[in-house]
């Protein structure tokens, strides 16, 4: 498996864009999350039961969208730890090591490090989504006010 090392460039912009859109999002959130909490405390029977569910609800559901993301991650680099030290035990037992060992073991180690780099894109990625989509319906509720 080979990688474009300019794709896993591009793939860092995107981040680092997704980075700073999900900041500049969850600030307007915020923002506009506030004065429901507010009238909540001051008036707990009229409050916007629905918008302040959705504050708990969404964060749970991301976070744990974010953590199976991160936990297949970790799962695939560690199997490829696994064989690349059961490859090494036969080795250091005396075995010989062919050409298609070497290029598994290279092949493996390729996708692990595809998968490491990769981890802070999936785990952004609930969180990014869930403000983003807060943000515009945030913003077009603000404006029908």
């Amino acid at each position: 498996m080979l990688v474009n090392p300019f794709s896993l460039w591009l793939d860092m912009v995107r981040t680092g864009m997704d980075i700073a859109q999900t900041i500049s999002g969850t600030q307007n959130v915020v923002m506009a999350r506030l004065p429901v909490i507010a009238a909540a405390f001051h008036s707990p029977l009229t409050a916007d039961h629905r918008e302040l569910s959705l504050m708990v609800s969404e964060k749970v559901d991301a976070f744990g969208k974010a953590s199976v993301a991160r936990a297949r991650d970790d799962a695939s680099i560690r199997d490829a730890w696994s064989a690349n030290a059961r490859d090494m035990g036969r080795l250091a037992g005396g075995a010989m090591l062919g050409p298609q060992d070497w290029l598994a073991i290279m092949n493996r180690n390729t996708a692990a490090m595809t998968s490491w780099f990769a981890i802070p894109a999936k785990v952004l990625a609930p969180y990014h989504k869930a403000v983003t989509a807060n943000d515009r319906r945030l913003a077009r509720r603000d404006r029908r006010i």
